[in-house]
């Protein structure tokens, strides 16, 4: 199958002049980014590690960072929880900031974020924490000796996880616009449109 032939043809069905390298060069070999159109500025992107211990180091490094995010985000969510257990008590006097209705809205599924993040959280710290020192001798599957000391770095299962609640998630964010309109009734969100 020869793309090149297949596409001039087309063209050519298509009434579509096509120069087939009448005039001495080869279609082909043209240069089809010439020199003077590319921009001579560079992109400093990382250089991918190729030794094991630097492809380590890198996943480590992303873990801890991930493990910040984590910390701070379940921080937040503590931090929305406390109003949340007032207004629940204050809904049900005689003059309650906010209807029950309303806390249900606006605290909608906030206890179980909470709770998934900092599962999450939790079992990503504990296979980032050093196991106690391996046996010496002590071989991984493949026959190499253990170089991690006793990490386990198997972490996908968890994203997994996390990844199959997304639409908790994205549900609670898609009624930010709900959630602001009740807490401030005069507050007007402007479209992004």
């Amino acid at each position: 199958m020869d793309v090149y032939a297949d596409a001039v043809d087309y063209l050519e069905t298509e009434h579509i002049p096509v120069n087939n390298g009448e005039q001495g060069t080869d279609v082909l070999e043209d240069d089809v980014f010439p020199d003077d159109q590319i921009g001579t500025e560079s992109i400093d992107i990382p250089e991918t590690p190729h030794s094991p211990k630097a492809m380590l180091d890198r996943r480590l490094m992303v873990l801890r960072a991930i493990m910040d995010s984590e910390k701070i985000y379940l921080y937040e969510l503590e931090t929305l929880l406390m109003p949340m257990k007032a207004l629940k008590a204050s809904a049900g006097t005689s003059k309650p900031v906010l209807s029950s209705q309303h806390v249900q809205t606006v605290f909608y599924q906030v206890p179980e974020l909470r709770d998934l993040h900092r599962d999450f959280y939790t079992l990503l710290r504990e296979r980032m924490e050093p196991a106690p020192e391996p046996e010496r001798g002590m071989e991984l599957e493949d026959g190499k000796e253990t170089e991690l000391k006793g990490l386990q770095l198997t972490v996908g299962d968890l994203f997994l996880k996390i990844g199959s609640h997304s639409v908790m998630l994205f549900t609670f964010i898609s009624r930010y616009q709900t959630h602001t309109v009740i807490l401030f009734p005069g507050y007007r969100i402007r479209s992004c449109k």
